[in-house]
Formats: C-alpha cells, sequence, structure tokens
C-alpha cells in the first residue's frame, strides 16, 4: 500500500508527495471529500484512496512539537 501526503491544493488539484521524494498532481474530485493540505492518504491496491486520519493526526501533532521547540522562549 502506498502512502502520500498532500503538499498543497491549487485549484482543482492536490499537489502530492510520495514517500520517494515524487512529487505529483490528482484532482480533487478523485481524493476522500475531507482531504485537506497536510492529509495523508494511502493509495490502495484498486487505485483508490483513502484519508489515514490516525498518521494525518499523528504529522500535525509532530509538526506541532517542532515548532513549539523552534519558538519556544
Amino acid at each position: 500500500m502506498k502512502k502520500i501526503t498532500v503538499d498543497r491544493i491549487e485549484d482543482k488539484y492536490a499537489l502530492c508527495e510520495a514517500d520517494n521524494g515524487e512529487l505529483f498532481q490528482i484532482e480533487l474530485n478523485e481524493l476522500p471529500e475531507k482531504t485537506r493540505e497536510g492529509s495523508i492518504i494511502l493509495v490502495l491496491s484498486d487505485g483508490s484512496y483513502v484519508l489515514d486520519n490516525s498518521a494525518t493526526k499523528k504529522r500535525i501533532n509532530e509538526m506541532l512539537r517542532l515548532q513549539d521547540m523552534l519558538f519556544d522562549d
């Protein structure tokens, strides 16, 4: 199962990054409804997409922790 991260959303496209660093676009209407910037999406064997809510929350929490470390006085 392949895992991708939504880097940003531009117009009707999500610019995504694969685990290997490859960047590519996917039309938003092909992705799950609640896809947002920073979402982690699993690509299933049939080519469909599923949000990985657990991995997304973990990633957000890690980013917030790093931000706190950088800007904490």
